[in-house]
């Protein structure tokens, strides 16, 4: 608690029953996991998220800020604790994509039908990997979101179209986070100003962590 922050893990309903027994098991132990009632499923990313963001919303009101993070990053702690004191009021600070357009090919993991977005770009949006949301955006984003269509790809919903509905300021912070695989030395990777670092490999993430601590 040295940081004062929670940990949640948002999911949705589990097909498997094995699946969503041994789920209920770890609740029961660590308390961490937040259910959803939607099918956990790569098309339901974006209501996965705004689970977690309600949910965070109502229990918390007044947090000061919200970290996002996929389960394959590793974080700086003390630098990300430092970084949200100065954090800019109703902003998303995060890897920042511009005028990116949908991917139109049918054998994408991401291919998107104009039926499902017409546009040629996507406005600004966040990479999901890592972002930091300050809880001010919270209540501006949810007065948009009913008045918005909904669209599957949970980066470009929620850190792009909503935020932009919801006039939320975006911070580039490109050079602090490190997402793809980098064919390097650790020792040459890490730098003390990294804020995340995604990997695959756990021990690529435990000597990143050891190391910023």
């Amino acid at each position: 608690m040295q940081f004062g922050y929670c940990v949640i893990f948002p999911i949705g309903l589990l097909r498997n029953t094995s699946e969503s027994k041994r789920l209920e098991e770890e609740n029961n132990v660590f308390g961490d996991i937040l259910q959803g009632d939607y099918v956990d499923s790569y098309r339901n990313l974006s209501l996965k998220s705004l689970s977690a963001l309600r949910y965070i919303a109502v229990a918390y009101p007044k947090v000061k800020a919200i970290l996002k993070m996929d389960d394959d990053v590793a974080w700086n702690v003390p630098k990300v604790a430092n970084y949200i004191n100065y954090i800019l009021p109703r902003s998303i600070s995060c890897h920042k994509y511009e005028s990116d357009p949908p991917i139109r090919d049918k054998t994408s993991k991401w291919f998107t039908a104009y039926s499902e977005y017409p546009e040629e770009k996507f406005p600004q949006y966040c990479n999901g990997a890592a972002y930091i949301l300050h809880g001010t955006a919270l209540q501006p984003m949810f007065r948009k979101v009913t008045k918005l269509r909904f669209f599957w790809i949970d980066d470009v919903f929620i850190t792009g179209l909503l935020a932009h509905d919801a006039d939320i300021h975006f911070v580039k912070i490109n050079q602090y986070i490190k997402l793809k695989k980098l064919h390097k030395p650790p020792s040459t990777i890490f730098y003390d100003d990294m804020m995340f670092y995604g990997t695959k490999k756990e021990s690529i993430g435990y000597k990143f962590v050891k190391r910023v601590r």
